[in-house]
């Protein structure tokens, strides 16, 4: 593993080195395939995926936004523990609910698959295996969009270079100018010569907000072993409160009512709660059915399960 080296001025760097890039591009032909199809677009794709899923039966005909959350995992004694994070108050979605990293897929998060590895064609077949998948392209826009909101909202970054060797930290202030827009995600990656890692990530779930609230999401939950050497935070602007806790003790807390989280949130913390290593959840993920859940509304602050979904999603 190697360290990211000081660069100054990152913006002047990725500008010239957009016009020559092809010449440090991991080229795979299942990958150049699947770029050349990224020229549609991603707001209109992304579109394109909501109308889709809105076509299923959306009363309130609302703007279905793909997004990715992660479930970052690490082990611990006994057993394993996730890292959470409270939404912001001022948040439009779930205010002060504790969550896994996440957001909406983003059009740098296209313009990222070129210097992306983990999203050639042939993995995102086996990853992206249920019903009504969206098309590759925004399958692989969806796990960059995994990447870097783990680097915004953690400080967790899933990076390597050009000989796919992870690296091993990055500077503070790169992350700074990533969390306020000063630098894109694809731009950074340009500057510091490096690729975003989709390697760690596994397909867990599916999960659509229900019809009956005003914000809806197409959510992909993928887990990932957290990497050696960096520490998860919370950014303290979007996310406060960063934690790593059992799943054991997130349920307990949230029974309590110490610990406020939404619905499909409980439903993970339910699943983790059955495995003892990191390494098993992995290998459950890789071959688990990906069955595509929208929960029904049961009640204005509560939502529930068809029975035969129960832990069978």
């Amino acid at each position: 593993m190697r360290a990211i080296a000081t660069r100054d001025s990152l913006r002047d760097r990725a500008a010239d080195a957009r016009p020559v890039a092809t010449s440090s591009r991991i080229e795979r032909p299942e990958q150049h395939r699947l770029l050349s199809s990224l020229a549609q677009p991603l707001r209109e794709r992304g579109r394109e995926l909501a109308g889709k899923v809105a076509s299923q039966g959306n009363a309130h005909d609302v703007e279905v936004r793909p997004a990715a959350t992660v479930m970052l995992l690490r082990d611990a004694s006994p057993g394993i523990e996730v890292f959470m994070l409270r939404r912001s108050s001022h948040s439009r979605f779930a205010p002060d609910a504790y969550v896994f990293p996440g957001g909406t897929l983003e059009p740098q998060d296209e313009a990222a698959c070129e210097r992306a590895v983990g999203i050639d064609e042939h993995r995102l077949r086996r990853l992206f295996r249920g019903e009504r998948a969206p098309a590759p392209s925004v399958q692989a826009a969806i796990m960059v969009t995994g990447v870097r909101e783990l680097f915004e909202e953690c400080g967790v970054l899933f990076a390597c270079d050009s000989t796919h060797e992870p690296v091993e930290g990055y500077r503070r202030e790169d992350l700074a100018s990533v969390r306020d827009r000063r630098l894109s995600f694809d731009d950074f990656l340009i500057a510091t010569e490096l690729y975003a890692d989709a390697r760690p990530l596994l397909l867990f779930s599916r999960w659509i907000t229900p019809k009956s609230e005003p914000q809806r999401y197409d959510v992909f939950f993928f887990v990932a072993p957290a990497p050696q050497g960096q520490n998860a935070e919370a950014d303290m602007v979007e996310t406060h409160d960063g934690m790593w806790l059992s799943p054991q003790e997130a349920v307990r807390r949230n029974d309590a009512a110490e610990l406020h989280v939404v619905f499909p949130t409980r439903k993970h913390l339910e699943r983790l709660q059955a495995f003892e290593s990191v390494a098993a959840v992995m290998d459950f993920a890789r071959t688990k059915p990906i069955v595509t859940v929208t929960a029904d509304s049961i009640a204005e602050a509560a939502f529930g399960l068809p029975a035969e979904l129960e832990n069978a999603w």
